[in-house]
């Protein structure tokens, strides 16, 4: 999969673009969704604890009222008069007082007071309280140990009780001191359920526990499933009591001064079917988010791909030979600048091959003026007419001379080589001035210098002849004596060759025209401008033929070529 990948630009590109996208993507949402519900759970949790709290301080509240109501009574006159007379003015006052504390707390707790051997004397209720309670065990025999102290216990330890769920029992002294009575208040749901109201809601539970965990009172959601008996294995088994029940939470409050626990039951804000659901909506999101990030990351990578797609297939014209290849450029950027570039190289290439075969073509044509002007048919004729003339005369050996050197011409002008050593060019030159000094019976003398360590520069052939050719034609025409001279020195890395007559000198028009290299053949000039031509055709525009006038009379020719030592090189442009 990789090495697939690795193998096209355009799905590197894809493959870039999606984890870039896609990547950040899940790992903010995931983050996001737990943040939310680590931050709302968080939030909730105070809240309900808060809410747990409340509750407790509302039933320790009620419970701290009833104890004072309770301590009122036990002190009150009045009550310890109804307990140990039959005065109907103290049972009176008895029963107000009664009345009185009932209202003081939730208008419909039922107070009721007991003698010491645990019979009810006086009670607010309409018969729905006990007519004797024992008062050798229970709440009785605990108030009775615990004189100063308001005593609250749950009513399920007694048969017969009703609907009465608390209790709470307070002893009543006489002045010696001893337990004369007892004051006590019941309680049913009636009693607690208005505690809670403004605290839990409709969805909320709330229950009230004794010291073993058993329910006392419960409402709401609380009241289902067995809270108290699942409360009560998690306490027995080690369990964390507070874990979850059936999608709701537990909190729980300890009323250390009454023995009792209050637990609210609250349903939990976001449950696993909820935590499922935005994982779920996040997956949607995620699988929207990819198909829009493939979308965009298809166009995005071909538009950056296929201009490098076209210009790889133009560069394979190109190398087919097709230099007519061109790229569409219809953007901006640095792939459109590219683009330009190209074409404007196959541009350029096309215009230097096409130069480059130009150059060669007008090489061709030049290499074979040159060998048309060494086989000039006029010199030819002239040679061998005057060779002719010379045999039947004179009968003499000058013409086996100009023959051999006539050979020589010839066969170097034909040769395949195109470059020669300089000291076999400088010798061609003077076998063509020994038959020009035969035919014009020596009115013309020639020679050459050349340093030793330039005899075997390479040089191309039939370069030094034509202008030798020339000053004997142009330049010695009038003069009835006249010298032709070359010599070859080097400056820096060049070699200049120069060849110098006596004669009458070049025209100041003909020696422009050849200086300033017009392209252009002059008439009765082809030598001299093939050998500049091919010169700078090989070497460039830096090297060729330059012509001057001599002080001392005559013209002076100068080749300058680059120094090569030995080596057949070909034309450089």
């Amino acid at each position: 999969m990789i090495q697939f990948i690795r193998k096209s630009f355009k799905r590197k590109l894809l493959v870039c673009f999606l984890a870039v996208s896609i990547l950040p993507f899940a790992v903010g949402v995931m983050m996001m969704t737990q943040m939310f519900r680590l931050r709302v759970a968080g939030e909730y949790e105070q809240k309900n604890q808060e809410q747990a709290e409340m509750a407790a301080q509302a039933i320790d509240k009620f419970f701290h009222e009833m104890d004072e109501a309770l301590e009122g009574l036990a002190e009150d006159g009045n009550i310890l008069k109804a307990l140990t007379s039959q005065d109907q003015k103290a049972v009176s006052g008895a029963y107000e007082r009664l009345y009185g504390a009932a209202d003081r707390l939730t208008g419909t707790v039922q107070m009721d007071i007991y003698s010491a051997e645990g019979d009810c004397r006086l009670s607010t209720g309409y018969g729905t309280g006990q007519k004797k309670m024992p008062d050798y065990w229970g709440i009785l025999k605990v108030a009775r140990t615990h004189p100063d102290e308001t005593i609250i216990r749950d009513e399920k330890e007694y048969e017969g009780s009703g609907a009465m769920l608390l209790r709470a029992a307070r002893a009543v002294l006489d002045e010696e001191g001893e337990c004369a009575g007892f004051v006590v208040a019941s309680m049913g749901p009636e009693e607690i359920q208005p505690i809670f109201s403004g605290i839990c809601g409709s969805q909320d539970g709330v229950a009230l526990l004794n010291g073993f965990w058993e329910p006392v009172y419960t409402a709401g959601t609380a009241a289902q499933g067995g809270l108290a008996w699942v409360l009560r294995q998690r306490v027995l088994t080690g369990e964390q009591i507070l874990s979850s029940l059936d999608g709701n939470s537990l909190y729980l409050e300890e009323l250390k001064d009454w023995g009792f626990l209050c637990v609210l039951f609250r349903p939990q804000l976001i449950t696993e079917e909820i935590h499922e659901s935005m994982y779920r909506l996040a997956a949607v999101m995620g699988a929207a988010a990819l198909i829009f990030c493939l979308w965009v990351s298809a166009r995005m990578s071909s538009s950056l791909s296929l201009p490098l797609t076209n210009l790889n297939q133009a560069m394979d014209q190109v190398k087919k030979g097709d230099l007519e290849t061109r790229v569409a450029v219809n953007r901006q950027d640095e792939l459109g600048q590219l683009a330009a570039s190209f074409n404007v190289m196959t541009g350029e290439l096309k215009d230097y091959m096409e130069q480059q075969v130009s150059q060669q073509k007008k090489l061709n044509e030049v290499s074979i003026a040159m060998m048309q002007a060494q086989l000039n048919p006029h010199f030819l004729y002239n040679t061998l007419d005057t060779m002719k003339w010379m045999a039947k005369a004179n009968h003499i050996p000058e013409i086996a001379v100009m023959a051999s050197r006539l050979a020589k011409i010839l066969r170097t002008s034909i040769s395949s080589d195109q470059f020669i050593t300089l000291k076999q060019e400088l010798e061609l030159a003077d076998s063509y001035a020994q038959i020009q000094a035969i035919r014009f019976q020596n009115r013309f003398s020639f020679s050459y210098q050349i340093p030793p360590e330039l005899e075997g520069c390479m040089v191309p052939k039939l370069i030094v002849q034509p202008v030798v050719e020339n000053a004997f034609i142009h330049g010695l025409a009038d003069c009835d004596q006249g010298n032709i001279w070359v010599t070859v020195a080097q400056k820096d890395q060049d070699v200049l060759i120069q060849v110098e007559d006596d004669g009458c000198g070049i025209s100041p028009e003909v020696m422009e025209a050849l200086n300033c290299r017009k392209q252009k053949r002059l008439p009765g000039r082809l030598g001299l401008y093939n050998v500049d031509t091919i010169i700078r055709l090989y070497y460039g525009d830096h090297y060729g033929l330059k012509v001057s006038r001599r002080q001392e009379g005559g013209t002076k020719a100068a080749i300058k070529l680059p120094l090569n030592r030995g080596e057949k090189v070909g034309h450089d442009n």
